[in-house]
């Protein structure tokens, strides 16, 4: 699964609203599908003495081997669209369509349930996780990363940093149990401050 189908399967809790919802929701998407081109080499930051592209800025590595998944092309042409700027500015384009394509792959692997509902005339839908598993095992391995120090993978490490740029690592983390938040914030920290995707996300949020 990408780093944007776990994401917004960790902002969908059991009980209570979304952790993220409308703008800050497509922000986080779109820095999760950002976050997957970086760990795959398809999009990077411009380093110092470059001619090509600023330090700093986003750009995208022509050279990678073509993406054959439509999500992450589509994040490939949003940041082909954005040469020479900052990572964060460019998440801060993000629009809805980012959480309806997600959503739309959930249902389609039947993890993820749209009940409608009409109440006075509005449509209304409700996002309902049907299928625990992947989000079951995700939460575990950032169990064993953030509680108990193990070694993280790319995916786990990235996704670390992503919850903590989201400001919801203590409420996904909980589990319906007692956390003592500071140290697990500075454990997620700790990720966030590895992947430039995750400081976008923080940085872009902190802008809306």
């Amino acid at each position: 699964m990408l780093l944007a189908e776990n994401l917004m399967l960790l902002v969908l809790p059991d009980k209570g609203s979304p952790l993220l919802r409308g703008a800050s929701l497509d922000i986080a998407l779109a820095g999760a599908v950002v976050a997957d081109l970086a760990l795959s080499g398809h999009v990077r930051l411009g380093e110092e003495g470059e001619t090509t592209v600023k330090e700093g800025k986003i750009t995208v590595n022509a050279e990678a081997s073509p993406l054959t998944d439509p999500l992450l092309a589509r994040g490939m042409e949003f940041v082909a669209k954005s040469f020479w700027k900052s990572p964060a500015s460019v998440l801060q384009t993000a629009q809805s369509e980012w959480r309806k394509a997600v959503r739309e792959r959930l249902v389609r692997a039947e993890i993820l349930s749209d009940v409608r509902r009409g109440v006075l005339g509005v449509s209304t839908h409700r996002w309902t996780v049907i299928d625990p598993r992947p989000r079951t095992e995700l939460l575990d391995r950032l169990d064993q990363v953030l509680f108990n120090g193990a070694p993280a993978d790319p995916e786990a490490a990235t996704m670390a940093g992503m919850i903590y740029a989201c400001g919801i690592t203590v409420p996904v983390m909980q589990r319906g149990r007692h956390v003592e938040a500071t140290p697990l914030r500075t454990a997620a920290k700790a990720y966030w401050q590895q992947s430039w995707p995750a400081q976008a996300t923080y940085s872009a949020l902190q802008a809306t």
